[in-house]
């Protein structure tokens, strides 16, 4: 497949997949940053990380759909997600097709 083809199934995979399984995108703004700030001395995760969890904590207490899964493969906002009672779903493990599939 020539790579801007590729590029452009890829891109339509993407939006299918916000779409099928109602992910948002949220923009990062001075609240999410503020939230990030307040986080830190409970999760010393790196700046991005810090980013990607307060974000997804913050979706959590706005939308109503229950329940909410943070994706992410990472070892210290999974950490961070266990001890703050946020779910989990990690594309690296055996278990996240099936569990993937049982929320659809």
């Amino acid at each position: 497949m020539a790579p801007s083809l590729w590029m452009t199934s890829l891109v339509a995979r993407f939006l299918e997949d916000l779409d099928d399984y109602q992910i948002k995108i949220v923009p990062l703004d001075d609240h999410v940053s503020v939230e990030c700030l307040a986080l830190y001395p409970e999760y010393s995760l790196r700046a991005p990380d810090a980013l990607h969890f307060t974000t997804a904590q913050l979706v959590g207490k706005e939308v109503e759909r229950d329940p909410l899964y943070m994706v992410t493969s990472d070892g210290e906002i999974a950490s961070a997600c266990e001890e703050s009672g946020l779910l989990l779903l990690n594309p690296n493990t055996n278990s996240a097709a099936v569990q993937l599939n049982a929320l659809r």
